[in-house]
């Protein structure tokens, strides 16, 4: 694996226990049962839905905005390679 697959792995495990922290945090209310109740599962599920949704929402405006944010850095990257030239 290299270095960069293994930081995406550590990213995605990272995120992956935060939801699962936070929607067994919110949704469990006892631990008297081996299984989750009916109730619980629900929880669960929407808790994680909503996770899915919000991260697939946030990478659509990432991928949106990625180009016009790459393109100003082109150009500030111009403007300061033609400003230190005309220096010289």
């Amino acid at each position: 694996m290299s270095d960069v697959q293994i930081r995406q792995m550590r990213d995605f495990l990272d995120i992956y226990n935060k939801i699962s922290e936070k929607c067994f945090n919110h949704c469990v209310y006892t631990m008297g049962y081996r299984e989750l109740t009916e109730k619980e599962s629900r929880c669960v599920d929407l808790c994680a839905t909503k996770f899915l949704y919000g991260g697939q929402s946030i990478m659509k405006t990432y991928v949106e905005i990625q180009p016009q944010i790459t393109e100003r850095r082109i150009q500030e990257m111009n403007k300061m390679m033609e400003d230190a030239a005309m220096k010289s």
